[in-house]
C-alpha cells in the first residue's frame, strides 16, 4: 500500500436468534439503521404511529438479534501496517466476531467501535454481529444496585442508566417506547502505513484588529518516518494564511494568522463568516496520506457571571458583546432515531425553522444523543449558539463503578474532540435535572449521593472538557444555582432555571411575570398537533379528548386534564375535535408569550429557552412545531417575540405599560393605541412617543386601561386595545392586543373574516384578509375540518399567521401551500 485508504462494509443481514423466534430466517438489515428499522422495511412490524402500533414493537428490544456480512478484505488492505474494523454506531449491548474470532464487547450505543484487523488474510470472512436483549442486561445490573429514577412519563420502562444509551429510548413524557437496537452508524474498513490525522484542536486567540490560531495535530501513528504536516487558512477560495511542520512524533503544534478578521457573529448581532481550514499530512515523498478538513468562524463567544449586590448574572458575550438567548430545546426528532441520515438531516432542518422566527440559541437536551454533524453545520451557518447536554437525564448513574465511568469518559473525549472547533458552540452542561431533586447526602431509594454526583459531574466531565476544549465554560448540569446551597435549584439569584409552576404545578400563566431568574433553561405548556397532523394517526371514531387512541398519546403524568383545566380558565370550549386542537395551540401562545416577553424586558434575565422545539411523534407535546413539520401558533408568534426589534405589553392589575425593544441600543419610538368596543366601533385613539435606552430595552408609554373604560362607558367585557408601534422609524410587530377579563367573558360576536386571493404562483398564495370587528388570533385554514393546517408564510413575513385582526386595516399574506380550500379563522370562529 502506498496510501491510506478507507473501504465501506455493506451486505448485511439480520435474524432473530433463540428459540421460537418471531422472525423466520434472514431479512434485509437496513445499515446504517436499527433491528427495528430493518423489520419495518421488511413489512415485519406496523407503522410505529399506525394507532396503538407502539405496543407491537416492545419485544423487539427484550429478543436477541444477530447481523451476519461476507467481509472481503482485499490484498492490498490486508497488507497495511494496521487495519481496523470501524463501527460508527452499536446500539447498545453487542458480540462482534470475525470467523471464529471473537473481536469484541460493544456497551456504549454513542462511540465510535474499532477492532483491530491488523494482520488478517486477504479474502472473506463471515463478519457478526449479536445483540443481547437489553432489559435483560439491566435486570441483572438492576440487583447490584438500583439506580432511582423520574418517571418522566406514562409507561416509561427503565432509566437505563446502567448502559450508555440516550434516556429518551425507553420513553419520555413527549416520546413512545422504542429503545432501539442495532447498527446504527456506518461500517468500514481503515487502513493505515504510516499515520493518520486522529485529531485537531482549533484555539483562538483574539487581538485588536487580528486572530492567532493554534493548531495542535495529533497524528495516529503506526509507523516509523517523518510526516509533514501543512495547514491553510481560506475563506470564498482565497488563501489567508499557511504554515507547515515535520512531525517526528505524534504531535505538532501549527500557528496561523488572520489580519482585519471577518468575526462570526450569533443571529441577528452579525453575519457568520466561515473561513475554511485544511490540515494535510504527507510523507516524505509528498504522497498524501491524510486529510482533515473543517469550516470555523472566528470569534470570543464566553459565559459572563458578573457578581451583583444578590448572586451573579448568566449571560452569553460575543466579542464583547452581551446578548438575550432567545431559544428553545431540541429534542430527538425521530422517534426511531437510527434511520441512515434522517436524523441528522432532520436536526438540520430544525435549525431552519428555529432561525425563521428569529431565534439565536438552541440547548441539545441531555435526554437524547448528542447533536449530529450536520445539526452544527447549520447552527454554524446561521448563527445559533449550541448549549450542549452531555446525555445524563432525570436519573441516578453508578458513578461509582469504574468501567461504567472509563466508558464515559471515552464517550465524552470523543465528541468533545468532534465539536471543539464549532463556532456555534457555547457551553458544556454535564446533566438535565439531577441536581434538583435526586441528589442528596447520602444514596436513598430516590437520590445518589453528592459524592457520587461529583464524580462525574464535578471531576471527569469537566476534566475531559479542559483537556480536550478548554476555551468553553463548563456548567454541571441544568438547572444549576452556583451561590449559596446547591440543593436549592432554581435560585433566581444565579445560574439558570427550570421554571414548571406553570403546567406541572398548575399556576397561573400571570405567574411568570413575577420571576427574576438570571436565565431562564426550560419552560413550556402542552398543545396539540394540526388537525391534519393529529388526525392521520387518529381514527374517526376516536377524535375525542377522552378516547384511548388520544390517551395512548398523552404520556404526561398530568395529561389532557391540565389542558383541560386551564382552557376553561381562559376560554370557552369548542364544539368539534379538530378546534378543540387549535384552540390548545392558542392557549399554548398565549401562555408562554407572558414570559418569553417579560423575560425579555427584564434587565436581570438574559435567556429564556422554551421547552420545546421539536416532536418525535404526533401527540399533545410542549413543542412549538409538530411531527409533520407544521408550526403551531406559538411558533408563529415566536417570529415577533423574538424580532430583533420587538414590542410587548405589560398588564398590572388594569394598567397596560408598552415596551419597545431594539438588540441594537437606544432608538426612537413612536407608537399608536386604540381603543376598540368588541361589536367594532373605536372608543378612543391615542398617540405616543419614547426612547429606548443603550439597554435595548424600555417603557414608552403606560395607560390605565380600565380607568379609560369607564370614561367612555365601555364595560369591561367589551374592550379590546390594539396598540402599534415603530422603531427608528420601523414599523414592528402586528398589533399587540390587551384585554381586561379573561375570553370567555368577552363578547365577541362574530366578526365577518373576509378573505381575498390576490394571487397564486409556484406553490405560494397571496391573500388579503381584512374584517368588521375584532378578530383575534386570526389565522388562514387550509383544508377543512380534520385536514385543517396553517401554512406558514414565506421568509421575512414575520408570523403572519395567528394575528390580532382590527377593522381598520388589511393584512396581506404571502403563504406557502397548494391547497384552494382557504378559510380565515379566528378565536370566536372556535369557540
Amino acid at each position: 500500500m502506498s496510501a491510506n485508504c478507507s473501504v465501506e462494509v455493506g451486505g448485511w443481514t439480520l435474524r432473530q436468534a433463540g428459540r421460537r423466534p418471531r422472525v423466520e430466517g434472514e431479512i434485509a438489515a437496513v445499515v446504517p439503521g436499527s433491528v427495528q428499522a430493518s423489520l419495518l422495511a421488511a413489512g415485519l412490524l406496523p407503522p410505529l404511529e399506525e394507532g396503538l402500533a407502539e405496543l407491537d414493537w416492545q419485544w423487539v428490544p427484550r429478543a436477541t438479534w444477530s447481523y451476519r456480512d461476507e467481509l472481503a478484505i482485499p490484498a492490498e488492505l490486508a497488507a497495511a501496517r494496521r487495519l481496523r474494523l470501524r463501527f460508527g454506531g452499536l446500539d447498545t449491548l453487542a458480540q462482534v466476531r470475525l470467523g471464529r474470532r471473537d473481536l469484541g464487547r460493544t456497551d456504549n450505543a454513542m462511540r465510535t467501535w474499532d477492532f483491530d484487523l491488523t494482520g488478517s488474510k486477504p479474502g472473506t470472512h463471515a463478519l457478526r454481529v449479536d445483540f443481547e436483549p437489553i432489559f435483560a442486561y439491566l435486570t441483572e445490573r438492576d440487583l447490584e444496585r438500583n439506580l432511582p429514577a423520574w418517571g418522566v412519563g406514562a409507561d416509561k420502562d427503565h432509566s437505563g442508566a446502567w448502559v450508555r444509551k440516550p434516556p429518551v429510548h425507553f420513553g419520555w413524557d413527549f416520546a413512545p417506547k422504542v429503545v432501539p437496537v442495532g447498527i446504527t452508524g456506518s461500517v468500514w474498513l481503515e487502513a493505515t502505513d504510516l499515520a493518520r490525522i486522529d485529531w485537531v484542536r482549533v484555539d483562538q486567540e483574539h487581538r485588536r484588529g487580528r486572530v492567532d490560531l493554534r493548531l495542535g495535530v495529533e497524528l495516529d501513528r503506526v509507523g516509523r518516518g517523518s510526516v509533514v504536516v501543512t495547514s491553510r487558512l481560506s475563506f470564498a477560495g482565497e488563501s489567508i494564511a499557511e504554515a507547515t511542520a515535520t512531525v517526528g512524533g505524534a504531535r505538532s503544534e501549527l500557528g496561523l494568522r488572520v489580519d482585519d478578521p471577518r468575526l462570526w457573529w450569533p443571529r441577528g448581532l452579525g453575519d457568520q463568516p466561515l473561513y475554511d481550514l485544511e490540515v494535510v499530512a504527507h510523507d516524505r515523498d509528498g504522497a498524501e496520506l491524510d486529510r482533515w478538513s473543517r469550516r470555523i468562524g472566528l470569534r470570543r463567544l464566553e459565559l459572563e457571571r458578573r457578581p451583583d449586590a444578590d448572586g451573579e448574572g448568566f449571560a452569553f458575550v460575543a466579542n464583547g458583546r452581551r446578548f438575550f438567548a432567545r431559544g428553545s430545546n431540541i429534542v430527538p426528532p425521530l422517534a426511531l432515531p437510527t434511520q441512515g441520515g434522517a436524523t441528522a438531516g432532520a436536526e438540520a432542518a430544525l435549525v431552519d425553522e428555529a432561525a425563521a422566527v428569529h431565534m439565536n440559541c438552541l440547548r441539545v437536551w441531555g435526554g437524547g444523543p448528542y447533536a449530529s454533524d450536520a445539526f452544527y453545520d447549520r447552527c454554524d451557518e446561521l448563527g445559533l449558539i449550541v448549549w450542549q447536554d452531555f446525555p445524563f437525564a432525570c436519573c441516578t448513574y453508578p458513578t461509582f463503578d469504574r468501567e461504567w465511568m472509563a466508558n464515559v469518559r471515552a464517550e465524552a473525549t470523543e465528541h468533545v474532540r468532534r465539536l471543539q472547533h464549532r463556532a456555534s458552540l457555547a457551553l458544556w452542561c454535564g446533566n438535565n435535572e439531577l441536581e434538583n431533586g435526586l441528589s442528596g447526602p447520602r444514596w436513598t431509594d430516590v437520590r445518589m449521593s453528592w459524592s457520587d454526583y461529583r464524580r462525574l459531574f464535578d471531576r471527569l466531565l469537566p476534566e475531559v472538557v479542559t483537556a480536550h476544549d478548554g476555551t468553553r465554560p463548563w456548567w454541571p448540569g441544568s438547572p444549576h444555582s452556583p451561590s449559596g446551597d446547591r440543593m436549592a435549584f432554581n435560585s433566581p439569584d444565579s445560574g439558570d432555571a427550570h421554571l414548571w409552576g406553570v403546567w406541572h404545578g398548575g399556576e397561573p400563566f400571570e405567574s411568570q411575570t413575577a420571576s427574576r431568574h438570571r436565565f431562564v433553561s426550560e419552560f413550556g405548556f402542552q398543545s396539540f398537533p394540526a388537525p391534519a397532523t393529529f388526525n392521520a394517526r387518529i381514527p374517526a371514531a376516536q377524535r375525542r379528548l377522552d378516547s384511548d387512541a388520544v390517551g395512548h398519546r398523552q404520556r404526561s403524568g398530568v395529561g389532557t386534564a391540565r389542558l383541560l383545566e386551564y382552557l376553561r380558565r381562559e376560554h370557552r370550549l369548542p364544539r368539534t375535535f379538530a378546534d378543540q386542537l387549535w384552540l390548545t395551540q392558542i392557549l399554548q401562545a398565549e401562555g408562554m408569550l407572558l414570559g418569553i416577553e417579560h423575560w425579555r424586558r427584564s434587565a436581570r434575565c438574559s435567556g429564556a429557552l422554551l421547552w420545546q422545539l421539536n416532536e418525535p411523534w404526533a401527540a399533545p407535546t410542549w413543542s412549538t412545531i409538530d411531527r409533520d413539520g407544521r408550526w403551531k401558533a406559538l411558533h408563529f408568534a415566536l417570529a415577533r417575540a423574538f424580532a430583533p426589534r420587538a414590542m410587548s405589553l405589560a398588564q398590572r392589575g388594569g394598567r397596560v405599560e408598552v415596551w419597545a425593544l431594539d438588540d441594537g441600543g437606544a432608538a426612537e419610538v413612536e407608537g399608536n393605541a386604540r381603543l376598540w368596543k368588541s361589536d367594532g366601533d373605536l372608543a378612543r385613539e391615542w398617540s405616543f412617543g419614547g426612547q429606548i435606552g443603550r439597554s435595548g430595552r424600555g417603557k414608552v408609554w403606560t395607560l390605565d386601561l380600565a380607568a379609560a373604560c369607564a370614561e367612555v362607558s365601555l364595560p369591561q367585557g367589551e374592550a379590546l386595545l390594539a396598540v402599534d408601534v415603530t422603531v427608528a422609524g420601523e414599523s414592528i410587530a402586528r398589533p399587540q392586543l390587551a384585554k381586561l377579563v379573561p375570553w370567555r367573558e368577552v363578547a365577541l360576536g362574530h366578526p365577518n373574516v373576509r378573505l381575498v386571493e390576490v394571487a397564486r404562483e409556484n406553490g405560494r398564495v397571496r391573500v388579503r384578509v381584512s374584517c368588521d370587528r375584532p378578530a383575534p388570533w386570526t389565522f388562514v385554514q387550509a383544508g377543512a375540518g380534520v385536514r385543517g393546517e396553517a401554512p406558514r408564510p414565506i421568509a421575512g413575513q414575520e408570523g403572519g399567521q395567528f394575528l390580532h385582526l382590527f377593522p381598520d386595516v388589511e393584512r396581506d399574506l404571502v403563504l406557502e401551500t397548494r391547497s384552494h380550500s382557504l378559510s380565515p379563522r379566528s378565536l370566536q370562529s372556535l369557540t
